[in-house]
């Protein structure tokens, strides 16, 4: 049985002002130790609506932003890690 992997995004840490280049990191658990697929997000309207950043390789647990393309404003960053390198027929995500 495929187990769920978790994640936990560490930062931002939430109510930062971020200005210039920063890392989203987070990090992951897997309790198969499958090799995880890390996919970053972000959202302007409070989690409504996703618009993809980029997916970093399994080793890595951060992913650059430029705050420079964005407008000023609130946004939401959220990071979905799934097992599906190694399970491609069931594949398990967590966000």
């Amino acid at each position: 049985v495929n187990s769920t992997p978790t994640v936990d995004l560490v930062a931002p840490k939430g109510g930062e002002y971020w200005i210039g280049k920063k890392k989203i990191t987070w990090s992951t658990k897997d309790p198969d130790n499958d090799a995880l697929l890390h996919r970053a997000f972000i959202s302007s309207d409070n989690g409504k609506t996703w618009q993809a950043l980029g997916t970093a390789p399994a080793k890595d647990a951060s992913f650059d932003l430029d705050t420079t393309k964005y407008s000023d404003g609130v946004y939401r960053v959220r990071v979905v890690s799934s097992d599906v390198l190694a399970n491609p027929e069931d594949p398990r995500e967590a966000q």
